[in-house]
């Protein structure tokens, strides 16, 4: 499939000494993203992790536009794809004092006619243990190599017919192995075929509970 923005602008690291520089590998792109300062990685670590995300581009494009006769720039963050269908470009931003980058993101939004999000902190650290966790299911889920279709029928019925179970009852019921249980779990979560409760409030441990994506919590 083809997508609108797969190549992000370049971000020299010199740009900014204030801000840390971060690269790592994206399983979702089969590529290696890239941004300068960790609100930006963090925000690209969720949209990883969000199953509802097929497709994003970190620094997709800068446009000029124009407005009452003057001339402003844009560079959203991010582009978003969702899985059904709705596209979207994401402006990163931490600061009170950028509303005027804010006033011309809203702008341009208007005047091209597409949606617009913006992403602070209060949008991407939910609780105090989200990106915690995120961090750590995103680690763990880039391990797997290859999905067994009929491994994860098996799991995913299993765990059906026993509703709600932790990792730590999964592994005492042989339905996950040490040592690489929880990147299995990781995998499943990544693909949006389970939920794990409390990630906002708790640190992912043996007692998290695992449940099929669809089902109700119990």
């Amino acid at each position: 499939m083809k997508y609108r923005f797969t190549v992000p602008l370049g971000e020299p690291r010199s740009k900014s000494y204030m801000e840390s520089y971060h690269v790592c590998y994206s399983r979702k792109l089969a590529r290696r993203i890239s941004t300068l300062g960790k609100l930006k990685f963090d925000n690209l670590m969720c949209l990883e992790m969000d199953a509802t995300v097929v497709w994003y581009c970190e620094r997709p494009l800068a446009e000029s536009f124009y407005v009452n006769g003057k001339t402003m720039e844009v560079r959203p963050s991010v582009y978003v794809l969702y899985a059904d269908g709705t596209e979207a470009f994401q402006l990163v931003t931490s600061c009170s004092d950028e509303s005027g980058v804010v006033d011309a993101f809203t702008l341009w939004g208007v005047s091209k006619n597409v949606n617009i999000e913006f992403r602070g902190y209060k949008e991407i650290y939910k609780g105090p243990f989200w990106i915690r966790n995120t961090a750590y299911l995103f680690g763990k889920a880039r391990r797997i190599r290859s999905i067994d279709c009929g491994a994860d029928d098996a799991f995913l019925r299993y765990l059906a017919i026993k509703g709600t179970m932790t990792i730590g009852q999964l592994l005492d019921a042989g339905r996950l192995s040490e040592p690489n249980g929880t990147d299995y779990i990781a995998d499943l979560y990544y693909r949006g075929l389970v939920c794990l409760s409390n990630l906002t409030d708790k640190q992912i441990s043996n007692k998290t509970e695992v449940y099929c994506s669809g089902s109700k919590k119990t």
